[in-house]
């Protein structure tokens, strides 16, 4: 499991210290240094995005079911679909 972290910093840090915690959180995953002033909107879209992500699965999942395709199916079509256009979007 790969982590997706945001972090920022004060006036006090000094950049060494900076650069260890990019280290240890891109060791986990992705970790990006963002200003202080957009933490909000990063915890609104961490927070709030799963569960929007969630419903649009489980929407699309029963949309196919009603039209006669296994829940299985639907969900590992949809996953296979998304993960493709998430893969050929993403940038690093």
């Amino acid at each position: 499991m790969q982590i997706s972290a945001v972090y920022s910093s004060g006036s006090h840090i000094v950049q060494q210290g900076l650069e260890k915690v990019h280290i240890i959180l891109n060791s986990l995953g992705v970790a990006q240094h963002i200003p202080e002033s957009m933490i909000a909107a990063v915890t609104g879209l961490s927070g709030c995005g799963p569960a929007f992500v969630y419903t649009i699965i489980e929407a699309l999942a029963d949309g196919a079911v009603k039209n006669g395709v296994p829940r299985q199916k639907a969900l590992l079509i949809f996953f296979m679909l998304y993960y493709r256009l998430i893969s050929s979007t993403h940038t690093t």
